[in-house]
């Protein structure tokens, strides 16, 4: 039984028995499937559909499946398709190809259907979980824009200090919040404490120390230097 939310699997052989038993496996396993008898047709499927999966015979007449991954290569979204290319037998050359042109695994005939329900199952888990991972990427980068927009509005920003290498990393605005040159700001932590006033420096110090050794939240108010002025 199938549904709305199952994966949308592109069967594409010249062959219809093989497209038949393909269709009938995938449904059973729940899949969604759409035919195509050709390579031409499968491009012209896939760009009104985008499906999730497409299971590519390597020897088809009209166009190959060799050309026909090559091309779905240009699709923007097919990063995230998983193309199982079948091939008529093992053989290195074809396989090696078949990768060469973007196949992210193959499968040779006579296709043993076991094998290749787990093969399917495995690769949508994978494309899945690099779909979700892409989409945490984005998130985080948007958070992070927005975050640094706001820093930037408000002239503040944030820096981490890795106690280890001595290395402070800042936010990208560190330059402007202490009236330096861009480019002139060498993370160090030595260089962090030169920016604040003479009278504060030490306090500050401790301050960082102290929350460093008892693993306490660090919170202290500093007067900075800028442009050699003070503030």
């Amino acid at each position: 039984m199938t549904n709305q939310n199952s994966a949308l699997i592109l069967i594409v052989d010249d062959d219809d028995i093989t497209r038949i038993h393909l269709r009938q496996l995938m449904e059973h396993a729940g899949y969604r499937v759409v035919e195509a008898s050709n390579g031409s047709e499968a491009i012209s499927t896939y760009t009104d559909l985008h499906p999730d999966m497409v299971l590519l015979d390597a020897i088809m007449p009209v166009m190959d499946g060799f050309t026909c991954c090559a091309q779905l290569q240009t699709f923007p979204d097919i990063q995230d398709t998983p193309i199982l290319m079948i091939t008529a037998a093992y053989e290195p050359a074809a396989v090696e190809r078949a990768f060469a042109v973007g196949a992210t695994d193959y499968i040779t005939k006579p296709i043993q259907w076991v094998v290749l329900s787990h093969r399917i199952r495995h690769l949508l888990a994978a494309s899945r979980a690099i779909k979700q991972l892409r989409q945490q990427n984005q998130q985080a980068q948007l958070r992070e824009a927005q975050i640094r927009i706001a820093l930037e509005a408000a002239r503040m920003g944030t820096w981490d200090w890795d106690i280890s290498t001595n290395q402070v990393t800042w936010s990208d605005n560190k330059e402007a919040l202490f009236g330096l040159k861009p480019g002139s700001f060498d993370d160090q932590y030595e260089t962090f404490l030169n920016c604040i006033h003479p009278q504060d420096r030490h306090f500050v110090n401790i301050s960082i120390m102290q929350a460093v050794q008892t693993d306490t939240e660090y919170d202290v108010e500093f007067r900075a230097l800028l442009n050699k002025g003070m503030n």
